[in-house]
């Protein structure tokens, strides 16, 4: 006997909302829809770090979406580089960039950082931004990325542009830029 109706797990009630799967019987479980994007943060706070917390930072929508590359400017910025692919740029008309979220400000808007066009040798496709990388250069387990907070003073911040003429670029303070003599 076929049954059509829909089924909920009981998940437990809680205070915060618990995403569960609707399923008909003999299909694979479906997810309620979600955005195109988002970035979490997770805090293992317990001494034997079996239990924590995950949290939303940025839950994209349809001008900021497709998360590809995530890095830390500072203490507080996080730059989220998108990669829609070319089947969502022609759908929603829109090429990729990289934006600054305040991590510190829940669903405040963000600033864009980098918007990429197109360039004369991307002939059928976008130039999505890329390699998006913070580093002050430590190669050694004490440097490695994460240990410390992002310092824009001491370190150096990339990115690439993918297709077309495929360029990497380093951001610079303006301080750094007077400073370079370029």
């Amino acid at each position: 006997m076929h049954n059509s109706s829909r089924t909920r797990s009981s998940a437990p009630s809680s205070s915060t909302s618990q995403a569960t799967p609707t399923q008909r019987p003999g299909t694979i479980p479906s997810w309620p829809p979600v955005a195109p994007g988002a970035a979490s943060s997770a805090s293992i706070s317990t001494p034997n770090r079996q239990t924590g917390r995950i949290g939303l930072i940025v839950l994209g929508d349809a001008d900021h979406s497709s998360f590809d590359n995530l890095s830390f400017a500072n203490h507080s910025t996080l730059l989220a580089a998108e990669d829609r692919g070319d089947t969502l740029h022609d759908q929603l008309n829109k090429l990729d960039s990289i934006w600054a979220y305040d991590v510190r400000t829940v669903g405040g808007a963000p600033l864009r950082f980098v918007a990429l066009g197109q360039d004369r040798r991307a002939i059928d496709e976008d130039n999505e931004p890329t390699g998006l990388h913070f580093s002050h250069g430590d190669s050694s387990i004490t440097g490695l990325l994460g240990r410390h907070r992002p310092n824009p003073e001491t370190g150096r911040l990339f990115f690439t542009q993918q297709h077309g003429e495929n360029n990497l670029f380093e951001v610079l303070t303006e301080e750094q830029d007077s400073q370079s003599g370029e």
